[in-house]
């Protein structure tokens, strides 16, 4: 992805491209995720025609391409028309929010409550799960060390969890423990 990064970098500075709003000051042009490549951008025409050349360009270089059949384009903002022409430049059909990404909600909205109740229903089976079970106090501290914390370190990463999603996650390990 270096290689993709530097062509990427490099057609940016030199032709024209806005940078998604919230990620001008970063200077954020995509993400990696796993084998996944989000690409971020204004939805401004040239700065579309300047990624379609990108992964032209790296294409040619490395003969790695995208798959457009599983590829698409997702939309904030921008009106009908914009939308038609950036299809057509890329050739990808546009997605709908929201979308589950590794098991985490993507939406162009605040997340809400609400959206953290898979991962407080997972913790909550898992724990119930074991429930039935004879488990010492050393057995119990151990699987809520591994299981459950690293549940809720892989959904800290991808985002902040808020406190109220904490406290809930807090009551029910205090309760089983």
């Amino acid at each position: 992805m270096e290689v993709f990064e530097s062509v990427l970098t490099t057609f940016r500075k030199n032709r024209h491209y806005k940078f998604h709003p919230f990620c001008e000051e970063e200077k954020i042009t995509h993400l990696c995720l796993a084998d996944d490549l989000f690409l971020l951008s204004h939805a401004y025409v040239d700065s579309i025609n300047t990624i379609k050349d990108a992964l032209i360009f790296f294409c040619n270089i490395t003969c790695l391409m995208s798959n457009v059949d599983k590829s698409l384009a997702f939309y904030g903002g921008a009106d009908e028309d914009t939308n038609a022409q950036i299809q057509s430049i890329m050739g990808i059909s546009e997605g709908s929010f929201s979308v589950h990404y590794l098991g985490i909600l993507l939406t162009e909205r605040h997340i809400q409550f609400v959206h953290y109740r898979p991962l407080i229903e997972k913790v909550k089976n898992a724990i119930m799960g074991w429930d039935v079970k004879k488990l010492s106090y050393a057995g119990m501290i151990e699987l809520v060390g591994s299981v459950v914390m690293g549940l809720i370190v892989y959904w800290s990463q991808q985002i902040i969890l808020p406190k109220k999603v904490m406290r809930e996650l807090d009551t029910l390990l205090r309760d089983f423990i």
